[in-house]
This record gives structure tokens, C-alpha cells and sequence, in this order.
């Protein structure tokens, strides 16, 4: 009876403890503007991480790169390779390190970073015609730019 006990608890402390922490998605970038994504109609200005030891998704494109880079080299590699953004226009979801970045005064993101990812170059050129619309940047520039927190 004491071997089946065991047995039990061990199978709830095995699978049941771990599926409850599983189901949570954090944000910890520190910044007040950021939130843990809640809002699917705002997709558009979203950045998911699902490929590292604890999902991690935001509501804005800048917060997910501030808490990218308070992060080991191990979790911003695996950052890099898996994370997805959404498409401003189509909010198809893509690879990150595929986007093309606008950052631009004439939308309001929820962290208020106001970053928008596009899956063609050419919708981001259209874009940067409009008012506010800086530069179109690739990954690399958007893992360089200064972002207030």
C-alpha cells in the first residue's frame, strides 16, 4: 500500500505540477507599459516565445526586445531563433529574424514603442511613405536600437 502511495504522488508531482506552471506566460521586462499579451486585436504589435523552458509572450514588439536583452546568451539565441512576430497588415505570424521593423509616431502600440513588423519589404517601404514613419530596420538593427524603459 505505501509502494502505491508512493507511486500516485510521484505521477502528480511528475505531471500535474508542471502542466499547472506550463499554462502561465510571463512578462519581465520591468517596464510598466508592457503587459503579458492579453488583447488578440491587438496581435499586430505582439512578439511570441514559445521554444524556450517557460512561454513567454508581450503585448508590444519593444517590450519583448527589452526583456530579450536582460536575458543569458543561451535564452537570447534561443529568443532569436524562435520567437514570432505578427505581420501589421495581415497579422500573419512569422519569424522574427525575417521581419522588416518600422518604427513610427502615426500608430500607438500597447508599451507604446510603437514598433510594427511587416513580413514584405515592399509594405514596409508603403508604410514609411506615411506620416511618422521613420526607417524600416531588419533584426539586427532593431536588436541595436535604444529603447526607453
Amino acid at each position: 500500500m505505501k509502494i502505491r502511495a508512493t507511486k500516485i504522488l510521484l505521477i502528480l508531482v511528475l505531471f500535474l505540477i508542471p502542466a499547472l506552471g506550463s499554462a502561465e506566460v510571463e512578462n519581465e521586462s520591468g517596464s510598466r507599459q508592457c503587459k503579458k499579451m492579453a488583447d488578440t486585436a491587438k496581435i499586430e504589435f505582439a512578439a511570441v516565445q514559445r521554444d524556450i523552458a517557460k512561454a513567454v509572450s508581450f503585448n508590444d514588439i519593444g517590450c519583448a526586445m527589452l526583456w530579450r536583452n536582460k536575458q543569458c546568451t543561451s535564452t537570447q539565441f534561443a529568443f532569436d531563433g524562435s520567437t514570432k512576430v505578427y505581420d501589421f497588415q495581415s497579422k500573419e505570424e512569422m519569424p522574427i529574424d525575417v521581419a522588416h521593423f518600422v518604427q513610427a509616431t502615426n500608430v500607438i502600440s500597447p508599451g507604446a514603442y510603437n514598433i510594427v513588423a511587416f513580413k514584405k519589404l515592399e509594405d514596409a517601404k508603403q508604410f514609411l511613405g506615411k506620416d511618422g514613419a521613420q526607417k524600416i530596420m531588419n533584426y539586427d538593427d532593431l536588436l541595436d536600437l535604444e529603447l526607453a524603459k
